[in-house]
């Protein structure tokens, strides 16, 4: 899977959307409870068994790669060298609670001003993702490229979004 073009086409569709590219225009706390609802949005999908369709298994898990991917590409993580082995427990009861458990450890980092730690989450994160697709036999790259593709024609209601409190 070629993370790197699939994270900068992810971040440049973010960009013509208004959805931020940079630190300064997201708020982080919120991007990380979206990838937590979008890993539970899948979990839930599956536990129904329903895997295909955009609200399937396979669509929400593509979601939840794309929204990691585009706070990777917002702090400048680069998919160049091999992901870190994560080895994803038996059954999708606890692949499931080591996503949300690896999203929660990299949130703490990012609270605690430890930005590198934060960015390794993010990357273990994104390896763990990869593996869910492998583990249970759907092309993560290819349903994320079709979330893509309806991004790209989609319209976005920015009221609100990305919205800094003062």
């Amino acid at each position: 899977m070629d993370l790197e073009t699939l994270k900068n086409e992810n971040l440049e569709i973010a960009k013509e959307k208004g959805l931020g590219s940079e630190p300064e225009e997201i708020l982080v706390p919120e991007k990380v409870v979206l990838i937590h609802s979008e890993i539970s949005e899948a979990y839930g999908a599956f536990l129904k068994n329903e895997l295909e369709g955009e609200h399937g298994f396979y669509g929400e898990m593509a979601d939840s790669l794309l929204r990691t991917l585009h706070l990777a590409g917002i702090f400048g993580i680069i998919y160049a060298n091999q992901l870190p082995v994560v080895l994803l427990p038996a059954g999708i009861h606890a692949q499931v609670a080591l996503l949300h458990k690896i999203l929660s450890k990299g949130y703490e980092s990012y609270r605690h001003k430890q930005t590198e730690d934060f960015k390794t989450k993010l990357v273990e994160l994104t390896s763990a993702l990869v593996e869910m697709g492998r583990a249970h036999r759907f092309d993560l790259e290819s349903k994320a490229r079709q979330k893509m593709k309806k991004n790209r024609r989609r319209t976005w209601d920015k009221d609100g979004l990305n919205e800094k409190k003062a």
